[in-house]
């Protein structure tokens, strides 16, 4: 949960919300050699760690963040959260309305898997069909899915309907349209370091990514 009054007089001028603060933090090497209820409670713990930088961004204090009983995360008085993590990240984000935020490492998929994830027309929208826009796609909808509620059961009533630039994607979840704004991690491939890309939805604040390199 989060203290809700520390949220009403959040951030600047009059209490209104002028951006939103994402953390992106790299998970520490020992992570890969464990493994089970071991590893997901490590990554529980990175993950809250995430979220709480990201609330000390936006002014808010927070408290321990509850999910329902389909492991959905709840809203306390008006604050919202969302987390998510990959092989070597963790991302985390607080907001004032039900927000959605994805993590993956970009990398070589199926052509079944592309034929899954995205129709025909949405692939059509660019020239372009390698593992990076598999991924700008995966991690859109699934911010949406997530900002939603319905997680990947509503995948089939989610669609990418326009490429603005190179971080800004617009989806529609049935007749509701979303602005999905994006960020690259690149990696190494002489070091053999994979490259990352996050999602979040955007209700229209200004979108401050932090990346945070150790954990504290």
């Amino acid at each position: 949960m989060f203290d809700s009054r520390a949220g009403v007089e959040n951030l600047q001028n009059g209490g209104e919300w002028k951006a939103l603060y994402p953390v992106i933090m790299k998970l520490p090497l020992f992570l890969p050699g464990i493994s089970g209820s071991d590893k997901n409670n490590e990554l529980s713990k990175f993950a809250r760690h995430a979220l709480k930088l990201s609330a000390e961004r936006s002014n808010v204090v927070p408290r321990r963040p509850e999910k329902d009983r389909d492991g959905v995360p709840q809203p306390t008085d008006g604050l919202y959260w969302s987390v998510s993590h990959s092989s070597q990240f963790v991302a985390a984000v607080v907001a004032p309305y039900a927000i959605g935020l994805d993590i993956e490492q970009i990398r070589d998929v199926s052509t079944l898997l592309k034929e899954q994830i995205a129709s025909e027309a949405e692939w059509d929208l660019t020239p372009e069909n390698d593992s990076t826009l598999f991924f700008r796609y995966w991690t859109a909808k699934e911010a949406v899915l997530k900002a939603t509620g319905h997680g990947l059961s509503g995948l089939a009533h989610c669609a990418v309907t326009q490429i603005i630039d190179d971080v800004q994607l617009r989806l529609t979840y049935h007749d509701t349209s979303w602005l999905v704004l994006q960020h690259e991690i690149p990696g190494n491939k002489r070091m053999g370091q994979p490259s990352y890309i996050a999602a979040i939805t955007s209700g229209g604040h200004h979108i401050a990514w932090q990346r945070i390199s150790m954990v504290a």
